[in-house]
């Protein structure tokens, strides 16, 4: 089911992208859909240690947020 998903998301990615040629964004949300996908699964198969393996799991997309939006300039005027 959740490969089903995953390819019905990413297909309709592919199809609204007004450009063809930017099958990029389509893979990366593809990546990321499977990533988020496994990472549940691991998450919901380990009773006993879900919680610590949540906690990294959300330390690291945090950090990754962080790392990606680090030269942002948010309180710059538009000239």
């Amino acid at each position: 089911a959740a490969s089903m998903i995953v390819l019905l998301i990413s297909s309709y990615t592919y199809f609204v992208i007004s450009k063809r040629q930017n099958i990029m964004l389509t893979v990366i949300i593809y990546f990321l859909l499977t990533l988020l996908y496994l990472f549940l699964y691991i998450l919901l198969s380990l009773q006993d240690y879900s919680l610590l393996i949540g906690s990294f799991g959300l330390f690291i997309i945090i950090a990754i947020i962080m790392f990606a939006t680090r030269n942002i300039e948010w309180y710059s005027e538009e000239e």
